[in-house]
């Protein structure tokens, strides 16, 4: 009876009237806030992707369901960013069979992809093998632009379903530096130029995908240390401790509310991370990496 109850759901809203009435007066009925509402168009938008991508047909109550959601964007007055640019584009991909890219022409392609096609493999694998933690570094200073720079290339980094969570921060000022500083066990880190402050932002993950936060980042992170590299920056990734997104609280109210003070932050970012870069003064020696044969799981 269940299924039979699931067919005619998307029955209906497979049809173009009603499927938006549905939307608007059940499945999205307590209304949505602009912030829900762009979260919902990432998520439905991911959906179609997804299946495009595969080469799988695409329900047409997801096609309605975003087609209303869009409306939304424009009952509100959201700004069309590129978010919306790119639902727009799935949605016009699932209805109408336009390719993805302008006026539904040749998809236009990345920069970065062109530059991936220039620099070919070789320069990635050697980033790769070559990176390493930096711990020392000379007295060079590091500016934010340049950072910024590096984190506009990072933030291409996969993440689940799109979330895109990552947000980072660039601590210049010596005083900010030492006050992060006390949030982490080690102290060579004081000596560094610049440091980078990477929060999540954990308001889209539910509960069994709450770990999903510390892949996402991570993913981040690799980008941004292998960019780093790349651009001749020494850097070391400092694990944050201190709390974590499941609650766990190891320093005080004080110095937990002192933190978001400190940078601004609100509370359902939560840092995963800081990033110490320089020039590098001394690059240590590669340590020993596992053979392939201790870590490819082989099976008769």
């Amino acid at each position: 009876m269940g299924g039979s109850k699931k067919r005619i759901r998307e029955a209906l809203a497979g049809l173009p009237v009603l499927g938006r009435l549905m939307h608007r007066f059940w499945v999205y009925r307590g209304g949505l806030t602009p912030d829900a509402l762009r979260t919902a168009v990432r998520k439905v938008g991911h959906y179609i992707d997804l299946r495009l991508g595969t080469g799988e047909p695409v329900p047409a109550g997801k096609i309605n369901e975003l087609d209303f959601l869009l409306r939304q964007v424009r009952r509100q007055g959201l700004a069309v960013d590129e978010p919306v640019r790119w639902a727009l584009e799935m949605y016009a991909a699932a209805r109408y069979g336009l390719r993805p890219g302008a006026g539904g022409g040749e998809p236009v392609a990345h920069p970065a992809a062109q530059a991936a096609v220039t620099a070919g493999s070789g320069d990635l694998e050697a980033a790769i093998r070559e990176r390493r933690s930096v711990r020392r570094w000379t007295d060079e200073p590091v500016t934010a632009e340049e950072i910024r720079d590096i984190i506009d290339i990072a933030r291409w980094a996969p993440s689940s379903c799109n979330r895109q969570p990552v947000n980072a921060m660039v601590v210049e000022r010596p005083d900010d530096r030492e006050f992060l500083a006390e949030y982490f066990p080690n102290r060579f880190h004081r000596a560094a130029p610049a440091m980078i402050l990477v929060v999540v932002d954990q308001t889209p993950y539910g509960g069994k995908d709450r770990h999903f936060v510390y892949l996402d980042s991570g993913a981040f992170i690799q980008n941004l240390l292998l960019v780093l590299h790349s651009r001749g920056y020494g850097a070391c990734w400092l694990g944050f401790k201190a709390w974590d997104n499941t609650g766990r609280v190891s320093v005080s109210d004080e110095a937990y509310e002192a933190f978001y003070e400190r940078f601004g932050l609100p509370k359902h970012d939560v840092p995963v991370s800081a990033i110490a870069v320089g020039r590098p003064a001394a690059v240590p020696t590669p340590p020993p990496r596992k053979p392939l044969e201790q870590i490819m799981i082989e099976r008769d």
